[in-house]
């Protein structure tokens, strides 16, 4: 008896579900510097992986520092490609909700803080404003799953708080964020959308 064997076309596997094996991180910063180590959270499921809705509503959740500082949040193709991005200015703890166009394609939405670049100034610096930490990082998909619709209900729960706040543990708890609570945070975050 003859053994059959079977090749599969290299596009088999480059066809690989974004879900299973993107590497993202929802919660940036790690370090203990003064900026750096503020909590910075994309509020999508835990694998990092979301599907927005069609009104494109994302949310990030901002931790408590005694500097607020602007916030750097870019979008690319994550085949390539230009990247779009915007700088929230400064502010306290709270959430921030923003609105991107359709999703197309598969973006990589990645967030950090301005914080200024460790170091001496020198030359090469150039004076830029850098980060030398992980930053938030989400991929943004077309296909919505069950985890991504709950999401969704929550981010048209905080739509409709805009201008006013939200328990902090209330919120935490519904993303599974409650471990990044310290004796820092405020009982209550304002929830902050766009104009």
């Amino acid at each position: 008896m003859a053994l059959v064997s079977t090749v599969l076309p290299l596009s088999t596997f480059a066809q690989e579900n974004p879900r299973n094996s993107f590497p993202g991180r929802r919660v940036g910063g790690g370090t203990r510097a003064a900026c750096s180590s503020r909590v910075l959270a994309h509020l999508v499921p835990t694998s990092s992986v979301f599907a927005p809705a069609p009104a494109g509503t994302l949310g990030l959740l901002h931790g408590p520092t005694p500097v607020p500082v602007a916030l750097n949040i870019s979008f690319r193709p994550q085949s390539g490609g230009q990247a779009m991005t915007r700088t929230l200015p400064a502010a306290s703890a709270g959430i921030t909700l923003i609105k991107l166009d359709a999703v197309e394609t598969p973006q990589i939405w990645e967030s950090h803080f301005a914080c200024q670049t460790s170091g001496p100034s020198d030359q090469q610096s150039f004076g830029f404003v850098g980060t030398d930490v992980p930053p938030a990082l989400s991929l943004l998909v077309t296909s919505p799953e069950a985890a991504d619709q709950v999401v969704w209900q929550t981010l048209t729960m905080l739509q409709q708080r805009c201008g006013s706040s939200i328990p902090t543990s209330l919120i935490l708890k519904e993303f599974g964020l409650t471990d990044v609570i310290t004796s820092d945070w405020p009982k209550q975050l304002p929830v902050r959308c766009p104009a």
